[in-house]
């Protein structure tokens, strides 16, 4: 006999539910249990959720006897969460739709049949209403195979607390209409990816060019306050960053974006009239949240204007965010009619279409994402003072942190197809990113080492990491947020100092250690609902739609789709290639993720991927090992990609390469700007080669090589993007200071000295 130990969560239910239930055979809280019975995933969430939102309910007990009995059955702790989630919002519109009491009164086939024939409930979608049916039905069925291996007395006894199941299950399973629903939803995600796919070449420029733009402006924001803070300047200090040069092209600025800069006395005195008599008090004294500790510097946006005065104005994009109060967690403030008035627009902007679902599409789990840190008192700051006098406060450094976050996890997403939670894994050290050192052939020129990187995390439905390959660019990007971090805990770079030891957050938390994970801030690892917020804060504004003109928010899954999408129709990649990119076991599904759509088929010119390529030191991040790259090289540097120098960029591919080194327009390949003239020099033998072609006749022969001459102007097209991106990642801010050689008086105000 084994009894529960002290920390066991299941307890946490007794007093809540049935004891007959808390303690069913052949489940965790069977007290007869096995000895080295594991405890299942994620148990102390299950009950933290069943507690909260399950007990006291007329299915409580039924809900519960159902998830001892899946979680004895080892399925998955996101599968258990599902089934929870679903069954108890689908009882909860059911019962009072139905004038159900108690679970005495549900009679599975009349009531199931009159939900399903859109009886009641009509507001329901034929795909909300096939997930009910779908987890009452694999749910019925996994608690009718335990009560069977009951003996018969026990079988008496818990039959109450059983869903039954329905007599026959087809025929309901039929009024559902499965199939159509479950076509319905991959249509609408194909949609999705239709409209994402002729912009697929500008996304992450995009994307890096807005995180330059923050970073630009976090460099003119430190200066100003270091004017401040050594005397050379007073507050509040206002300064102008000019925008839009470009030396390449040789383009002068055309924009000019004014900033004040305050701490939050400062505000408060230079507008008397918007603010309380106390509050100015507080402000003048220095007490309270306006003490000296607490008097944090504040970023004011003034205005945008054109600096020849005609030209038109690009502005900040996250600007309107923060004018329409949307960032956060919109539902704890403000008038009914506010929130209404929020929740339309950002229907409008695609960020949900369900009209009975509230769209929270920028608050984040971690704290210090996007808006600064509750404790601080910033963010209530900068909600008051737009309130008051109806100026626009910038969180900067949370702006910068999302924005940072964004960035780099949008690189990787769209280069490799990466699941979020796969991303997440990664961390700094050796273990996880492991360096491939290749030595250069003797009788090449150069003679530089070429180096590739594996990352190890492990994919869903994996049990051991698998090898997921970057570029040299994707070690820049995460050393870029390594930096931020260091900044951020106060640690010396220099010194070699390590990250802070952070426990994974998530559905698949359970399955991993804690460790030195990478996407980490304020001691917490980041979830998939961060990474999430930061992609659609740096893609804000940016309209993708679909043919329909249905608006289409970016989400990491959807960069998935993207990604195949691309390799098996524009790269033209195998699909057993693609499946062991994207590290997936269901050829069916590859095929799916990959299928064509008529925006496609019509445009297959648009959406070829970019590879940012350039090199930076890691050596923090990495320690090599370079015995067993020696012996891995040995033996297959003859026949896989990313044990071989490949024309054009680096070859990230995993295995021996199908198509034998025809490395131009390759899926798996990261072209690198430094490599330029190789592609240059294929160009220039493919025009040879066409030219021939067409001489002979041999027609066919003409137009492969025509799609290999497009590869080829892609692949130099993605170059100049990437060395577009490099040098304005590089720019320094363009800043003009409007220095005030007096310290200002505030107004005149009524407070007494």
């Amino acid at each position: 006999m084994t009894s529960s130990p002290p920390s066991d969560p299941w307890q946490d239910l007794v007093g809540h539910c049935a004891p007959l239930v808390l303690c069913a055979p052949k489940t965790w809280g069977d007290p007869l249990r096995p000895a080295d019975m594991e405890m299942p995933q994620g148990l102390e969430n299950i009950v933290y959720y069943l507690k909260r939102n399950v007990v006291g309910h007329p299915w409580a007990n039924h809900l519960v006897l159902l998830v001892a009995v899946i979680c004895r059955n080892n399925l998955r702790y996101r599968s258990v969460l599902n089934t929870m989630t679903v069954l108890h919002r689908g009882f909860s519109d059911l019962f009072p739709a139905l004038g159900l009491q108690t679970m005495d009164n549900w009679e599975v086939d009349k009531h199931l049949t009159l939900y399903l024939n859109k009886h009641i409930l009509e507001e329901h979608t034929p795909y909300g209403r096939w997930t009910v049916w779908k987890q009452y039905s694999v749910g019925s069925r996994h608690l009718k195979r335990w009560l069977t291996s009951l003996p018969g007395e026990q079988q008496t006894q818990y039959r109450p607390y059983v869903f039954l199941p329905p007599t026959d299950p087809k025929e309901l399973a039929q009024l559902t209409d499965w199939k159509q629903v479950v076509t319905e939803q991959q249509e609408k995600r194909k949609a999705e990816t239709d409209a994402l796919m002729p912009f697929w070449m500008d996304l992450r420029s995009q994307a890096h060019l807005r995180y330059n733009l923050l970073l630009r402006l976090r460099k003119a924001y430190q200066r100003a306050i270091t004017m401040v803070e050594s005397g050379h300047a007073h507050l509040p200090l206002e300064f102008a960053l000019r925008e839009g040069s470009n030396g390449r092209l040789k383009r002068e600025a055309s924009e000019r974006l004014i900033f004040r800069l305050w701490d939050r006395r400062t505000f408060v005195l230079h507008h008397p009239e918007q603010f309380s008599y106390t509050m100015k008090w507080y402000a003048k004294s220095g007490k309270g949240t306006y003490s000296d500790e607490k008097n944090t510097y504040q970023l004011e946006f003034v205005r945008a204007e054109a600096i020849d005065g005609t030209s038109p104005v690009v502005g900040l994009w996250f600007l309107e965010l923060l004018e329409r109060d949307v960032l956060g967690d919109i539902t704890s403030w403000g008038s009914q009619e506010e929130k209404e008035a929020k929740q339309t627009w950002l229907r409008t902007q695609g960020y949900t279409d369900d009209e009975r679902e509230m769209a929270i599409p920028f608050q984040a789990q971690t704290s210090g994402i996007l808006i600064p840190p509750i404790q601080t008192g910033d963010w209530q700051i900068i909600r008051h003072a737009r309130e008051k006098t109806g100026k626009i406060l910038i969180p900067l450094e949370s702006f910068y942190v999302a924005a940072t976050f964004g960035m780099v996890g949008l690189h990787i997403l769209t280069a490799n197809g990466m699941r979020i939670a796969e991303l997440l894994q990664v961390r700094a050290s050796s273990e996880c990113i492991v360096p491939i050192v290749l030595p250069p052939a003797p009788d090449a020129q150069d003679q530089t080492p070429t180096v590739h990187w594996e990352v190890r995390a492990v994919p869903k439905g994996h049990r051991t990491p698998k090898p997921y390959y970057f570029d040299d660019e994707h070690l820049r990007l995460l050393s870029l947020i390594k930096f931020m971090l260091c900044e951020h805990y106060g640690i010396d770079p220099k010194t070699g100092g390590d990250l802070p030891i952070v426990r994974p957050r998530g559905y698949d938390a359970h399955r991993f250690k804690p460790d030195r994970y990478l996407f980490q801030f304020q001691h917490r690892c980041l979830d998939a609902q961060d990474m999430r917020v930061c992609l659609r804060f740096l893609l804000h504004g940016l309209v993708f739609q679909t043919v329909e003109g249905r608006r289409v928010t970016i989400l990491p899954h959807l960069l998935r789709h993207g990604f195949a999408t691309w390799a098996l129709n524009i790269a033209k990649e195998p699909v057993d290639i693609v499946a062991a990119i994207l590290n997936q076991k269901n050829f069916v599904v590859t095929k799916y993720y990959g299928r064509p759509n008529p925006r496609l088929i019509a445009e297959r010119s648009h959406g070829l991927m970019n590879q940012i390529s350039s090199y930076i030191d890691v050596e923090e991040l990495i320690l090599r090992s370079p015995e067993e790259i020696r012996h891995m090289i040995l033996e297959a540097q003859q026949t896989h990609g990313t044990l071989a120098r490949v024309r054009g960029g680096r070859c990230l591919m995993s295995g021996e390469c199908p198509i034998f080194f025809a490395c131009i327009g390759c899926a798996a390949k990261a072209p690198d700007p430094a490599q330029r003239e190789e592609v240059e020099e294929f160009k220039q033998v493919t025009l040879i080669h066409i030219e021939k072609a067409r001489k002979k006749g041999l027609t066919l022969e003409a137009i492969q090589l025509e799609k290999k001459l497009k590869q080829c102007d892609a692949e130099l097209q993605e170059m100049r993007m990437i060395e577009l991106c490099r040098e304005d990642e590089q720019r320094e801010p363009e800043v003009q200071f409007a220095i005030n050689t007096k310290t200002p008086e505030a107004p005149d105000s009524d407070l007494a000295e």
